[in-house]
């Protein structure tokens, strides 16, 4: 099956899956606030962000061995795929391990980050539940998703992921409303992800027999060059997590419980939309790893280009949409004593922009195998956030935190990633990339205003949310549309479209 029908395969389920999920998610998270209250939805971010901290120990170890499987897929070289995936299943057993260790060593600091917030709730039971969610990725075969993504066959991983998600969501609804337990919603967690896991480790044994058949290892030469790409990628690792996770931790100390629920509804919208944006990435990011290990740099760096500019599209226009949509669609949803400020909106959407721009850069670099160079960046990332976001948090309350996250992002990810990209990977200039992407930021920013002022006098109900969606469709069109049309990468990216919309018909 070739590259472009494989992007369309996945694209295509993981759009029925994002569906799916969105319905149900939508679902579970209503009975959720009406049976347990927004603390305890607050609690849930906190535990989530504490175990996103410990899946540091993967080291970034998926994004290295990905690399080394996109050559070995399209050569079908058997024996190279067979013991990169002994070696991939030896280091999550030792990750499963130093998560133990670490989890362990966070439980004399869980009552200083929660306090007294969290009544009639056994935190450290909790803890517990979500160590077995953390582990039974690293324990229960999950190393072998891996191995799909890097094949382009990510509809796999959806279609089973579609049949757990109707179960667990049936599940947490019927325990939520007849038990009102967060202890029942967080067993059925644990062990919807051991199904899944399950499930698609079956499905690998079944299409890849070859990786159990050889005994071939790794050699010492190698083994040691990739252990630098595993340093090198777990500082990026580490970075990345610190921006989307210390958010929580922060407002938890800072501000309360609450407000980390409030919160968290803006994140489920916002995660429900890169669920529809990432597959896309994620199907181009493959695309683009088998590419580059065949084409020229001439070739690639149009290709790197187009794909940009189809980022920042995507996420340009997402980010509007939450900017206008969001606080009018929770007020439709739930109340709008549940919403936020419009100057957290315009922040949270900016970042969200910012976060699928790092998003799209970090899948290149690791597509190319870059993964040494500026390894120290993440460092500088991590500490401006942290600083930053401690400090405005004071001043500013939920809004500082956005702030800081944005500027860390904006001083090192935006500046850095693009040089590494440039310069070690295409060997090409970076101020047009900067020059072009400026310009992109203004038509988001242009297209976003005239959304906001059309769509200001709107009533928030159920058909005024339509037609507001409808207006910032229109607005966004048009202002891209008039501001790209002479642009070539916009006149190769049309014809892509038009040419994948008649394959998949």
């Amino acid at each position: 099956m070739s590259r472009t029908k494989k992007s369309i395969r996945n694209i295509a389920y993981n759009i029925v899956n994002v569906l799916l999920t969105l319905v149900l998610m939508f679902g579970v998270r209503t009975v959720f606030i009406q049976t347990l209250g927004v603390e305890y939805l607050g609690l849930n971010g906190v535990f989530q962000n504490i175990f996103q901290f410990l899946s540091l120990a993967e080291l970034g170890i998926g994004s290295a061995i990905a690399f080394r499987l996109y050559q070995p897929l399209n050569e079908g070289n058997e024996r190279r795929i067979s013991a990169l995936m002994k070696f991939f299943k030896l280091a999550y057993r030792v990750i499963s391990i130093f998560i133990i260790v670490m989890a362990l060593g966070l439980l004399p600091f869980l009552g200083r980050i929660i306090g007294d917030q969290a009544e009639g709730i056994n935190i450290y039971l909790v803890f517990a539940m979500y160590i077995a969610q953390t582990l039974s990725t690293y324990l229960f075969f999950a190393y072998k998703t891996t191995l799909l993504q890097a094949d382009q066959r990510e509809y796999i991983i959806s279609k089973y992921a579609n049949y757990v998600i109707i179960g667990t969501s049936i599940s947490e609804v019927a325990v939520l409303y007849f038990f009102q337990s967060f202890y029942g919603y967080l067993l059925i967690l644990v062990v919807s992800n051991i199904t899944k896991n399950y499930l698609i480790s079956r499905r690998v044994d079944k299409d890849y027999p070859y990786i159990q058949k050889y005994d071939d290892k790794i050699g010492k030469a190698e083994l040691k060059e990739m252990l630098k790409d595993f340093s090198a990628a777990f500082l990026y690792r580490i970075n990345s997590v610190v921006l989307s996770s210390t958010d929580n931790l922060v407002l938890t100390y800072f501000v309360g419980l609450a407000t980390v629920g409030y919160y968290s509804n803006y994140t489920l919208l916002a995660n429900s939309i890169k669920r529809f944006l990432r597959p896309i990435l994620n199907s181009v990011k493959a695309s683009l790893g088998s590419f580059v290990a065949q084409k020229s740099k001439e070739e690639s760096y149009r290709i790197f280009q187009v794909v940009n500019l189809m980022t920042t599209i995507l996420y340009g226009g997402a980010s509007i949409g939450i900017f206008i949509l969001s606080n009018k669609f929770i007020t439709v949803w739930i109340g709008d004593q549940f919403t936020l400020s419009t100057a957290f909106v315009l922040l949270f959407a900016f970042e969200f922009y910012l976060r699928g721009m790092t998003l799209f850069l970090s899948q290149i670099r690791n597509a190319m195998g870059l993964f040494q160079q500026l390894k120290y960046r993440p460092l500088l990332s991590m500490i401006i956030n942290l600083v930053t976001s401690i400090v405005l948090v004071q001043i500013l309350g939920i809004e500082g935190v956005i702030l800081g996250t944005i500027t860390a992002t904006m001083l090192t990810t935006m500046i850095f990633d693009p040089l590494v990209i440039h310069s070690y990977g295409f060997n090409f200039k970076t101020s047009t990339y900067f020059i072009k992407n400026a310009y992109y930021v203004f038509l988001m920013g242009l297209a976003g205003y005239i959304a906001y002022v059309l769509t200001l006098p709107i009533a928030l109900t159920i058909p005024g949310l339509f037609y507001s969606f409808l207006l910032t469709v229109v607005s966004i069109i048009i202002v891209y549309g008039l501001g790209l049309f002479w642009m070539k990468e916009w006149q190769e990216l049309i014809p892509r479209i038009r040419t994948v919309i008649k394959k998949k018909k």
